[in-house]
């Protein structure tokens, strides 16, 4: 079997065929995935997924778990309730697992060129003139869509920039922030926000941001000039408790379609 793509689909996949006994090709352009802004947290669900493939201890060693949740409606809070999250970096958490393949998965650095598919071989040319010929190949390369469109498959777009992600660090460590996680839920339909989530990566002070707008949207672009400015008019109520909304790092944003 061939995986293009060694993102956390690709390599989660690699290591449970590996522990099946299937033989396993992964390629990927890079030995080391470089930092990029996605998701951060998962749930107890998806966590329950991953002890079914016996990556719980994996996937748990590179998060920070979270059992306590206060929620802000309105401008107060709302509810405090339990839950079980789990907050990571993506590239942190994809090298992680990349350290977890079994020694007969040797990650294979490169890039494909050509691609050819029948209905018992599939066939994978690099641009360093391997080969790499297998039963089966399993396309996980995300958003990139060099090899999918190479043997036909249609990405089928329901909602194009439905929404963007933002994502930032708050000056304040997690001890002075005092909370394991908080979720402020916008007050006005207009200001075209989703919600504010704010949790603890490692030793640091996370908050993720999503919003109906695109990243071309001048709003967008304000809110990363100056987002301690924008946060104490959006959301004052919790502005004291966030260090007024400091921030330690620039805003990432990622533009999110519905596929």
């Amino acid at each position: 079997m061939a995986i293009v793509g060694a993102g956390l689909a690709g390599t989660v996949l690699a290591i449970t065929l590996a522990k099946a006994g299937r033989k396993v090709a992964l390629i990927d352009p890079h030995r080391v995935h470089h930092d990029e802004f996605r998701a951060e947290k998962t749930r107890d669900e998806q966590m329950g997924l991953f002890d079914k493939l016996g990556l719980g201890q994996v996937f748990r060693s590179l998060s920070t778990p979270m059992t306590d949740l206060h929620v802000f409606r309105f401008g107060q809070l709302f509810e405090r309730k339990q839950t079980f999250e789990y907050a990571f970096s993506y590239a942190p958490l994809v090298n992680g697992m990349r350290a977890a393949l079994p020694p007969e998965v040797p990650l294979t650095v490169g890039k494909v060129a050509e691609v050819s598919t029948g209905p018992d071989r599939q066939r994978l040319v690099l641009t360093d003139g391997s080969v790499i010929d297998a039963r089966l190949l399993v396309v996980a390369t995300g958003y990139s869509e060099a090899v999918r469109r190479a043997i036909g498959v249609e990405r089928i777009e329901e909602s194009k920039a439905h929404s963007l992600s933002m994502g930032f660090d708050l000056a304040i460590t997690p001890q002075e922030f005092g909370l394991q996680s908080l979720t402020f839920y916008a007050r006005r339909v207009a200001d075209r926000i989703a919600f504010l989530t704010i949790f603890r990566i490692g030793e640091r002070l996370r908050a993720n941001m999503f919003v109906y707008r695109t990243v071309a949207d001048p709003w967008v672009r304000a809110f990363r000039e100056n987002p301690q400015k924008m946060l104490l008019d959006l959301m004052p109520e919790i502005a004291q408790r966030c260090g007024n909304f400091a921030v330690a790092s620039e805003v990432e944003v990622r533009q999110v379609s519905l596929t």
